[in-house]
């Protein structure tokens, strides 16, 4: 699965310690999104551009699947700060980013102070 290891490991383990399934799938490929979706399925996560292989998800096409699922569609765009607006016209429901990558950089306002 392409997707940040610390979420990767949120939903393999936390997650399914809480009994919660997680379905992991190339959400590039919009075909094989449409055919994981269960009639259990509430929520649908994309991180695009996706880490660490930089794959590029068609946010509409997936926000309409989540729709048709009844799903919360969820962006993550860690890497793009100025794509909330124009994911959320594109269908997804939230959008998340990292702040301090938007702020500055890669992780140097999140260190501690000495």
């Amino acid at each position: 699965m392409d997707a940040y290891h610390g979420t990767s490991r949120l939903l393999r383990e936390t997650f399914a310690r809480w009994k919660l399934d997680t379905t992991f799938v190339d959400m590039t490929d919009a075909a094989a999104a449409r055919a994981a979706i269960r009639a259990t399925t509430r929520l649908v996560w994309v991180e695009t551009p996706s880490n660490p292989l930089w794959k590029v998800t068609d946010i509409a096409a997936i926000g309409e699947i989540a729709r048709r699922a009844g799903a919360l569609y969820v962006c993550d765009q860690h890497h793009g700060h100025a794509g909330a607006p124009v994911a959320l016209k594109l269908g997804a429901d939230l959008v998340l980013h990292a702040t301090t990558k938007y702020l500055g950089g890669h992780g140097e306002c999140s260190a501690a102070p000495s």
